[in-house]
């Protein structure tokens, strides 16, 4: 059984993970054998990938499994269901699935372990998010750990857990397969080439992914910079913000050849417009005349807001005018009563 191999660059930010996806064999596509692939990324990215994985789809799950798990959760599909999986293997003892065989072996795979997944993400979810009160656990007393630990409603709205341990361990059903690795072969060429820190100590290597999900999420929480995964407010993504200033949004392309961060800094300011009272009287005042003008003969001061308004708009929310400036232009296109 192949093994994920993980390393963690901390003067570079950088975890870089081995692992075996699933790839198509040949050419005619009839096999599909494991491969050898190492990427290095962002530290938190394995995490990233699972959070935004849809596990209720059928083909996110199956994507997810393909690059990242399908020997893990094979063998132990096969071994809870007393399947022989020497069929699988090739003259060389290596893992070889057929065309014909691999969509059944997929729909067993998403059967059994897609719940599981999306469990876990809930999980996730409830320990990454962060709220703006947060506690210590050692604080808290026996009755409201108890309610902490059982996860009751009213308690966790109102707190998020600072110590996030007594979860994450959850997470980690097989924790002593994972261990330390002191000979890191399959990262040689990163640190021949200046990617990686040439004084890593070791890596972390397992046969079950969520031991890799585990200690991906362990090493960001407790990173010195405290950076955490946040949700997206505009595409419900999850992403690792570059700074604690900006958090709500993330620097995927969205629409429109827009960010959800440019589109979010265009909603913000919209919203905070809408609220601004002299931008409304100037609304109400443009809604006035064009009122005016279609029951009475008031054209002229109506044309006139139409083509000078505009233009006064802009200067104010370009701070070229003054709040007092404005309402006065406001106040002079006020029609008066003969």
């Amino acid at each position: 059984m192949a093994y994920y191999n993980i390393i963690f660059d901390l003067n570079k930010n950088i975890e870089c993970l081995s692992f075996h996806p699933l790839i198509s064999g040949d050419d005619s596509n009839k096999n599909f054998k494991l491969t050898n692939a190492c990427f290095d990324r962002n530290i938190g990215y394995f995490v990233l990938d699972f959070m935004n994985t849809d596990f209720e789809q059928e083909e996110s799950f199956y994507n997810f499994v393909f690059k990242y798990c399908f020997e893990d959760l094979f063998y132990k599909y096969t071994n809870k269901v007393k399947i022989d999986s020497n069929k699988y293997h090739d003259k060389n003892n290596s893992l070889l699935i057929k065309r014909r065989d691999l969509e059944d072996i997929l729909k067993n795979l998403y059967k059994e372990y897609s719940n599981d997944m999306n469990s876990i993400k809930d999980i996730l979810d409830d320990i990454i998010i962060d709220t703006d009160e947060r506690i210590d656990i050692d604080t808290l007393s026996e009755e409201e750990l108890y309610k902490a630990v059982h996860n009751e409603e009213e308690y966790l709205k109102k707190y998020t857990i600072k110590n996030e341990d007594f979860r994450l361990d959850f997470l980690a059903p097989e924790i002593d397969n994972l261990r330390l690795d002191f000979v890191m072969d399959e990262f040689f060429p990163y640190s021949v080439d200046g990617t990686l820190s040439d004084n890593i100590p070791y890596s972390f290597k397992s046969n079950n992914y969520l031991n890799i999900l585990y200690i991906s999420l362990k090493q960001l929480l407790y990173m010195n910079n405290n950076l955490s995964i946040r949700k997206c407010a505009n595409c419900g993504k999850y992403f690792i913000p570059k700074t604690m200033h900006d958090t709500k949004y993330c620097d995927e392309i969205f629409k429109y050849n827009k960010t959800c961060k440019e589109i979010g800094r265009e909603l913000a300011f919209k919203e905070k417009l809408d609220k601004n009272p002299l931008l409304k009287t100037y609304r109400t005042r443009y809604q006035t005349l064009s009122k005016q003008a279609a029951e009475r003969d008031h054209h002229e001061m109506y044309e006139y807001f139409k083509k000078v308004g505009p233009e006064v708009r802009k200067k104010y929310i370009n701070n070229e005018i003054t709040d007092e400036e404005f309402q006065n232009w406001i106040d002079s296109t006020k029609v008066r009563k003969k």
